[in-house]
């Protein structure tokens, strides 16, 4: 039953419907309160309000639960460098890149920081 809520709240996240998504997240960590998918995934809905420091408080609890999550990682370090925390950011971006060597989103990302801390943008 969690795994299915879970399927369905990223189909909705896809579709754009957050409200629901967010629904199906909730009540997936209702059952399972240790499933990191589901906790990653609410971490996006959150992220989309801009609700920052709760998709980060989301994202540390999903890493807690696996700390082998490679995508958790490159979300959470989305969400730092959001925040204006570039090294934290390109310290979880680099750790994504270890985890999984052909995370090819994780490496942009990691990149990009890479870039914009040796040139800020003004």
């Amino acid at each position: 039953a969690a795994d299915t809520l879970n399927n369905r709240g990223v189909a909705y996240y896809e579709l754009r419907r957050f409200p629901q998504a967010m629904d199906d997240f909730e009540r997936c960590i209702a059952i399972d309160p240790g499933h990191d998918r589901a906790l990653s995934n609410k971490a996006l809905v959150l992220r989309v309000r801009r609700d920052l420091e709760a998709a980060h408080a989301s994202l540390s609890r999903s890493i807690e639960e696996n700390p082998n999550s490679a995508i958790s990682f490159n979300n959470l370090a989305c969400i730092e460098r959001d925040l204006g925390r570039n090294g934290n950011a390109l310290r979880n971006f680099q750790r994504a890149v270890d985890m999984d060597a052909d995370y090819k989103q994780a490496m942009r990302n990691r990149d990009s920081t890479l870039r914009e801390l040796k040139e800020p943008v003004p």
